[in-house]
């Protein structure tokens, strides 16, 4: 109990640190300091997402998705976070997936279309994917490409969906 008292305030004291950032920020912020307020908007909106104040959540995110200058790769820390909010404390799993592959193809990732065909060739690929070992995986080189790491990020945030979706798709065949 005092562990999660203790990330609760760390999380606290974060949104505190930032809101006060934010309040700094002249009103053409986007404009002139578009880097820190991306940095400080992200912020803010990944703890609030952590401390579970969704409605303050959505203000903030709303605001960096709604910046048209922003490329998708930018926003990913928000889409990640509205992903894990859909998928997880909303229990949408299917809403989840939709989000995620919709920014995954904006990153540039390709998916079938199809939904069916997509549940269909994932959980194959999931079936018949060989866990790598511990050496494999350190042998592997460091991902470097910006966006490839985004688009594991949004895989990761839906993640936790996997179970939910699947358990959904399997009744809604019975």
């Amino acid at each position: 109990m005092q562990q999660k008292a203790t990330e609760y305030a760390c999380f606290d004291s974060c949104v505190s640190y930032a809101e006060k950032g934010i309040s700094l920020l002249p009103p053409d912020k986007w404009s002139h300091e578009r880097e820190v307020s991306l940095e400080l908007f992200s912020l803010i909106v990944e703890a609030y997402f952590s401390i579970a104040d969704i409605d303050k959540m959505k203000v903030y995110g709303d605001e960096v998705l709604q910046q048209s200058k922003l490329t998708e790769l930018e926003k990913v820390r928000v889409h990640s976070c509205n992903i894990s909010l859909v998928g997880g404390i909303m229990n949408k799993p299917r809403e989840a997936l939709d989000m995620s592959i919709s920014v995954l193809r904006k990153l540039g990732c390709k998916f079938p279309r199809n939904k069916l065909l997509q549940a269909r060739l994932a959980l194959s690929s999931l079936a018949a994917t060989k866990l790598p070992t511990e050496k494999d995986i350190a042998d592997l080189p460091i991902m470097d490409d910006e966006t490839r790491k985004a688009c594991m990020e949004i895989m990761v945030s839906y993640s936790d969906c996997i179970p939910s979706l699947i358990l959904t798709i399997f009744v809604s065949y019975f």
